[in-house]
């Protein structure tokens, strides 16, 4: 599947106030173009002109996946739409553990010893060493 298959599913749907389930998407899918279709990047594209859109709780939240701005995501948009998080009891733990990082003490000691060595290979920094 692609992003231009997917344009070409919502093309041949082109029916507002629908809701779409996954089996839904695979139908439009294969319909627009075989086995190719991608339900994935379908449900991109018609999210694109959805009221409600109902996602996982990352979708919204990560940066990572919210700020994407792919070709079939170029139309989506947050504002003045419902969104309804899939899983939303997990929104709090997904918080802590992205806010969180386990380290091991091996890697606490290569990052000193990186750090240590830093003013040797960069002799500007040493002005700012502080030992």
């Amino acid at each position: 599947g692609s992003p231009s298959h997917a344009e070409r599913v919502f093309e041949r749907c082109g029916r507002k106030g629908v809701l779409w389930d996954v089996e839904d998407l695979v139908k439009l899918s294969r319909a627009a173009g075989g086995d190719a279709g991608c339900p994935y990047y379908t449900s991109h594209v018609l999210a694109g002109d959805a009221d409600i859109i109902f996602c996982p709780h990352n979708y919204v939240l990560d940066p990572a996946v919210s700020q994407c701005r792919t070709h079939h995501r170029e139309r989506w948009s947050l504002d003045e739409r419902i969104i309804v998080l899939d899983e939303a009891h997990n929104v709090e733990q997904g918080c802590r553990d992205a806010g969180s990082v386990r380290v091991s003490l091996l890697e606490l000691r290569q990052v000193l010893a990186a750090l240590a060595a830093l003013p040797a290979r960069h002799p500007h920094l040493r002005a700012h060493s502080h030992g």
